[in-house]
């Protein structure tokens, strides 16, 4: 019988405390192998860029760079490793940054090892999204859309919240890349939003945002 091997792990973050606690719990998942640890930027990306791992763990408040910007760059240095955005708050504009910037998840610092380590399998497992508890935790009551989305802009939005381009969208829905257009225009012009950034942020603020399945090898 043969046995995988374990998936690798970048972790990139300024707090060596947390470095080594999350050291400690990668450590003891034998699915899971820790490959490089860095406290900044630009030695996330030398790291990454090395290793290539299947997930890196980005903190967003790194001292040298933005985490979204990282994880922006990361596509360039490593196109393969799926990045997931931590950060000590689940503030609405930092998430939509970092999904808008291709992270395939977003994880609070101060949730559990348990809900780490899901969120990093379900990465794996090719799922996009945070956690509906997290977003149900932060946000308040959502009021009445002036103009009612249909069904599809409710789908199209998830997905564009979850860091799905247009052609992403046309394969998962099984519709037209011009079809995907319209659609994105449409809701953008009701909800007077202009980018994928303000989409996410108005998702995850009115509850719209769940998460959706990943394109398989993408």
């Amino acid at each position: 019988m043969q046995i995988s091997a374990p998936h690798t792990i970048l972790l990139v973050d300024d707090h060596r405390l947390l470095r080594q606690g999350l050291s400690l719990l990668i450590a003891q998942e034998p699915r899971l192998r820790l490959v490089g640890e860095a406290a900044n930027a630009g030695e996330g990306l030398v790291l990454a860029e090395t290793w290539q791992p299947d997930v890196a763990l980005i903190d967003l408040g790194l001292p040298d760079m933005p985490g979204a910007d990282l994880i922006r760059r990361l596509a360039q240095a490593a196109p393969r490793t799926r990045a997931i955005a931590l950060t000590a708050s689940l503030d609405l504009q930092d998430v939509a940054r970092a999904m808008a910037a291709g992270a395939w998840a977003y994880q609070v610092k101060h949730g559990s090892g348990e809900d780490l380590l899901a969120t990093i399998m379900a990465v794996l497992a090719d799922t996009r999204g945070i956690s509906a508890a997290e977003v149900a935790a932060s946000q308040r009551a959502s009021p009445e859309l002036a103009q009612p989305l249909t069904a599809r802009e409710l789908e199209i939005i998830g997905l564009i919240a979850g860091g799905c381009q247009n052609a992403e969208i046309a394969t998962l829905l099984a519709i037209s890349l011009l079809t995907v257009r319209k659609h994105r225009q449409n809701l953008m012009a009701k909800l007077g939003l202009h980018n994928a950034a303000e989409i996410a942020a108005f998702a995850i603020q009115h509850g719209l945002y769940a998460v959706k399945p990943g394109i398989a090898g993408g």
